[in-house]
């Protein structure tokens, strides 16, 4: 019988460099903003912060590019 040693997939935003993670230091969200009728994807780059989850980066977005994000 063989094994097969795999490393666990990396969390979302993190890289590995010579054994350590390191958190990218920001992420791109694609929000679509928009109606019905027409609409476009707008890229936002926001700082990331350990522990920080889609619900905090909307928030972030909001109080730094788009105040009028509902």
């Amino acid at each position: 019988m063989s094994a097969l040693a795999v490393d666990p997939p990396e969390p979302a935003g993190e890289t590995r460099l010579r054994g350590r993670r390191y958190m990218a230091e920001e992420a791109t969200l694609r929000i679509y903003r928009g109606d019905n009728e027409g609409g476009e994807m707008v890229d936002y780059k926001i700082p990331l912060a350990p522990g920080m989850v889609v619900l905090d980066a909307l928030h972030a977005v909001q109080a730094m590019h788009a105040p009028d994000l509902a």
